[in-house]
């Protein structure tokens, strides 16, 4: 199984806003974009108010335990539903993680996590 990463980094809005313009460039004239799985912040401030302990521990329990439901993920959490689907709905906007609906005997909605490892790169 091959590991896949997430980094995280440290970047000002120029330096996002710049290495766009470069990957565009580079679209537009027909070269190849590198795909890559980043997730920068402007501070790292925000980066601890968007990745707290507690979602982070999400993350983690998805990935283990593989939970079924949000229901089933918000008790093996011993944390509160609206807590839990607050938290997810966060980390799936950031595409940490990957909501899965399923219609079987009723509807439910699957959290999953597609990554092994969160990388945080900081330079100096």
């Amino acid at each position: 199984m091959k590991v896949k990463n997430v980094k995280i980094t440290i970047k000002s809005r120029q330096e996002v806003l710049h290495e766009f313009a470069e990957a565009y460039s580079k679209a537009r004239k027909g070269g190849a974009i590198e795909s890559r799985n980043e997730l920068s912040f402007n501070s790292m401030e925000t980066l601890r108010s968007i990745l707290t302990e507690k979602r982070i521990e999400l993350l983690r329990i998805i990935k283990q335990k593989k939970p079924n439901s949000m229901y089933e993920l918000a008790q093996v959490a011993k944390r509160d539903l609206k807590s839990v689907n607050t938290d997810i709905k966060i980390l799936s906007n950031l595409g940490l993680v990957t909501l899965e609906e399923i219609n079987e005997n009723r509807k439910r909605v699957k959290p999953i996590v597609d990554f092994d490892k969160l990388n945080v790169e900081i330079e100096i």
